[in-house]
């Protein structure tokens, strides 16, 4: 914009002064007010035109950044609540529902979140970095938990997929029966269980902590697009994410 402005302001001196020495060349022998009042009125009305034009452009040019950047905002917003609703609907479908149980570890079934990969664009949330850049290094860091724990629910569905009920079945055991865990424990051995055990044991532990940051997350940048963009409409959590 400043070079603009100074571009802008060489051509309109340069008119003006080619106004001038038109002028004169034309009435130089015999100048009058009159004269004198036109060389004014065009110098004037000169500088009076780039002054609008600068300000109208400026004007535009921050509405068009405002816009993308509200847009942004949203964007980032939406993804974030879609990662909330995939841990939420992670949490009401497989945890709640083994989480009681002694043998949680085993009880828990294989099941997968949405595997639609959903990425934030953090390169256009870059003008949170000036005010706000812990709300900017939250949202990276809310991207990574999710990327985390839905890795090792990967992990989890493809021990028990591949190794688990493998070596259950070559056992005797079949999907239905009433299984211990310390049955489930001699079959597998010591090493595989303890690795059932310990991803289980992240995702239950970390799916609330997850679920609650987010939201936070999610709570303190809408918060911050609000002030940095009054009266201007942001995405709300929906109301069943919230119960």
């Amino acid at each position: 914009m400043k070079r603009w402005f100074k571009q802008n302001s060489i051509w309109s001196i340069a008119f003006v002064l080619v106004c001038i020495f038109g002028f004169a060349e034309v009435r130089i022998a015999n100048p009058t007010i009159k004269d004198a009042l036109g060389w004014a009125g065009a110098v004037v009305s000169t500088f009076v035109g780039a002054a609008v034009a600068f300000i109208f452009n400026a004007i535009r040019s921050r509405r068009d950044r405002d816009d993308q950047e509200c847009t942004a905002g949203n964007l980032a917003l939406i993804t974030l609540v879609e990662l909330l609703d995939r841990l939420m609907q992670y949490q009401r479908d497989y945890v709640e529902k083994a989480i009681k149980k002694p043998d949680a570890w085993f009880a828990m079934r294989a099941g997968e979140m949405t595997n639609v990969e959903l990425k934030i664009d953090k390169n256009s949330l870059a003008f949170l970095l000036e005010k706000y850049p812990m709300t900017w290094r939250a949202i990276l860091l809310e991207e990574m938990r999710y990327s985390r724990f839905s890795r090792a629910v990967d992990y989890r569905n493809k021990l028990i997929n591949e190794k688990v009920w493998p070596k259950l079945e070559a056992a005797g055991l079949k999907h239905g029966d009433k299984i211990l865990g310390s049955q489930v424990e001699e079959v597998l051995g010591p090493a595989t269980t303890q690795d059932l055990k310990n991803v289980t044991e992240y995702l239950i532990e970390n799916c609330e902590k997850d679920i609650s940051s987010i939201t936070t997350c999610i709570a303190n940048l809408r918060k911050v697009l609000l002030e940095l963009y009054p009266g201007r409409e942001f995405v709300r959590v929906p109301k069943k994410l919230t119960a």
